[in-house]
């Protein structure tokens, strides 16, 4: 049975994640949203909870919080005593404290977050998360029953990032194999790992492009001249539309490769987009991505930390290009099977019903 939904995220509206939640539940209900688009993340939190706070809510069935739901969940909670569906797609206790190390796990933020993230997944009826994995960590450390947390694949915006056909050759025009990271610089990423391998490839015609920028870029940057990388190109922040553009021509796109827990319990959103685009693409291995794909067939994978195993997997797909492509299509098919926008659909409407 169709419900009136409310959904109401303080992430910028056009963030894959929010939208991909937005379109599982607009597939079978009525949807309505409040969103911003405010520069400023103080900004977008309070123009949402504004118009919560003054809107006529009686009429909606169940409230749908996106990412970062723990901001803004006290007060929806307060105003609201209906049903709520909360997306925890990451914790902030885990992200800031161990993942980034912006706090010490004693100190009053991490505390803070720590009560954040339980209020949210205690005082919800159901919260979503992104992998098997991550739904574990959160079960155990908040004291949650695991049936309460669902979890539901980040995929990707197929309308950004389409199918498209492989270059023809391992060399670009200028005679490179383009290899291409994007992504935030945070530390679960491993961007020191991709320039260390990077260094070692400085006898084959393969050029690294990183594109984006945050808390580990300067670091990064720095390493690469250390290293004499001369065959990194640091692009900086760059936006989504021209990272789909040159991943369609880029021969093996990068995932993650950093050597904290977080990056074993999640699939980034870059793995999730070059499979959709059935683009090869070499990430750190774990149980979970191994839950999907498998190495050698439908993806590359390497252990995590290890510059030496990645340097290695590009050098083989550098000169094994057609085994390369066959990679890629077999990816974008389990792609298909259950990570795409349609599986996101379903398990969100699933979950909607469960509900009742």
């Amino acid at each position: 049975m169709a419900k009136k939904v409310l959904y109401i995220a303080s992430k910028e509206s056009d963030y894959s994640r929010i939208k991909l939640i937005r379109m599982g539940l607009e597939h079978a209900n009525e949807v309505d949203c409040i969103l911003s688009d405010k520069k400023s993340y103080p900004g977008r939190i309070l123009e949402v909870c504004w118009r919560f706070l003054w809107m006529k809510k009686s009429s909606y069935d169940v409230v749908v919080i996106g990412f970062f739901a723990q901001l803004i969940f006290p007060f929806i909670r307060l105003l609201w005593r209906g049903p709520i569906l909360a997306d925890c797609y990451i914790s902030l206790y885990d992200s800031y404290v161990f993942d980034r190390a912006k706090c010490s796990p004693k100190s009053p933020t991490a505390r803070l977050m720590h009560w954040l993230d339980g209020t949210l997944l205690r005082r919800s009826e159901l919260c979503l998360t992104d992998t098997s994995k991550h739904r574990d960590y959160l079960a155990a450390e908040f004291s949650v029953p695991v049936e309460r947390i669902v979890p539901v694949p980040i995929s990707a915006d197929e309308a950004l990032f389409p199918v498209c056909a492989r270059p023809a050759s391992a060399q670009s025009d200028d005679g490179f194999f383009e290899v291409l990271f994007f992504g935030a610089f945070i530390p679960l990423q491993g961007t020191d790992v991709i320039v260390e391998a990077a260094a070692l490839l400085k006898d084959l015609p393969v050029r690294v492009h990183l594109l984006g920028a945050g808390q580990t870029y300067d670091e990064t940057v720095e390493l690469a001249e250390q290293l004499d990388a001369s065959n990194i190109v640091f692009h900086g922040w760059t936006p989504i539309e021209k990272i789909a553009g040159m991943a369609e021509h880029s021969h093996l796109l990068l995932g993650i490769f950093g050597r904290t827990e977080k990056a074993k319990r999640v699939i980034p959103n870059k793995v999730f987009e070059a499979l959709s685009m059935s683009c090869p693409v070499v990430t750190g291995d774990s149980e979970i991505i191994r839950d999907y794909l498998e190495d050698g067939r439908d993806a590359l994978l390497v252990p995590f930390g290890d510059p030496e195993a990645l340097a290695t997997r590009i050098r083989w797909a550098y000169e094994n290009y057609p085994a390369l492509a066959d990679i890629g299509r077999r990816g974008r098919a389990c792609f298909e099977a259950s990570l795409s926008p349609a599986y996101v659909r379903k398990v969100v409407a699933e979950t909607l019903t469960s509900l009742d």
